[in-house]
């Protein structure tokens, strides 16, 4: 059997929780703890930050990302995600996270809004995310 032993937020130097409040810029660290039965591959792992209204936002997959949980001889296992200045702006987020075979493919469990994320902002900007730009007086070409 292959299970989520935790899954936790936090912002820079704080504590571990299901529950983190942030604000838009700020790392944001998320600690996956899990189980997997031994012998077999070990599992991929998968996260979505989603709107409340369970609109996707953004997802991660350790086969995307090339990584696999290093698992010990009793199956247990902890990763890490760091998500370095945040750009997602005012609102509350939910974390949705996934344990698949090792193809990514057949899922193994899944924990829906295990962990919440309320963020707040400093600006008046609207929307989702805050996308990289740049302003200026003059034509540049594009790189």
């Amino acid at each position: 059997m292959t299970w989520f032993e935790s899954v936790q937020l936090r912002r820079a130097q704080g504590p571990w929780s299901r529950e983190v409040h942030v604000s838009w810029g700020e790392d944001l660290g998320v600690r996956i703890r899990l189980h997997a039965q031994p012998g077999l591959p070990a599992p991929v792992v998968g996260l979505i930050i989603l709107t409340e209204d369970r609109r996707f936002i953004s997802s991660f997959g350790t086969h995307f990302s090339g990584i696999t949980p290093l698992l010990n001889q009793q199956g247990d296992a902890e990763l890490f995600l760091t998500l370095p200045a945040l750009p997602l702006l005012k609102g509350s987020y939910q974390i949705d996270a996934f344990l698949l075979d090792e193809s990514g493919v057949h899922i193994y469990e899944s924990a829906h809004a295990c962990a919440q994320l309320h963020v707040t902002q400093p600006g008046l900007e609207l929307g989702l995310v805050t996308l990289q730009h740049h302003w200026d007086h003059h034509d540049h070409e594009f790189l």
